[in-house]
């Protein structure tokens, strides 16, 4: 799905220069970007310094700053030219990112081991930047963020669905 929607989105963008990107480099890149969250560096340069302070060997030899730079500017998860207009009543706000968000949910959901006790609820998941998206609740231990509704097992917490 990231392959195919990526290498689509690379040539609606008319860039003779991109290369087809394969399953193993999306694989490569989102572990790079795992990685990248866990050792946080001021820029994203920094990976791929000369500075042996600052050069993170794991990143910096799975693919070059230019090419990783190239395959975040074409990463996409969903068809911009089938996205509903903003008017339509079928308009979702998660359009882009919605079949990652729905293969998720398939894959809890076929892994849980539910109870007869489950919990519904809003959760928050913590955002700081710009987003239409984004709220605010006062009530909540994370006060700023994207409001979710989540089905969860009361007994182990595994999380079942969200939405």
């Amino acid at each position: 799905m990231i392959v195919t929607q990526t290498n689509l989105y690379a040539s609606q963008c008319n860039d003779q220069n991109c290369e087809q990107v394969s399953a193993t480099e999306i694989k490569a890149l989102l572990s790079m970007i795992i990685q990248m969250g866990i050792h946080k560096l001021p820029c994203i340069e920094h990976y791929w310094s000369s500075d042996p302070l600052l050069h993170v060997v794991e990143i910096a030899e799975t693919m070059t700053l230019k090419r990783f730079q190239k395959l975040m500017k074409y990463l996409h998860l969903n068809d911009n030219a089938n996205m509903p207009n903003r008017n339509d009543d079928n308009y979702d706000k998660l359009y882009k990112i919605r079949p990652l968000l729905d293969y998720i949910n398939v894959k809890c959901q076929t892994n849980a081991k539910n109870t007869h006790s489950q919990s519904i609820d809003e959760c928050m998941i913590k955002f700081k930047g710009r987003s239409t998206l984004k709220q605010y609740m006062h009530m909540k231990p994370i006060k700023r963020g994207f409001k979710v509704w989540a089905r969860a097992d009361s007994h182990s917490g595994y999380l079942t669905k969200q939405d």
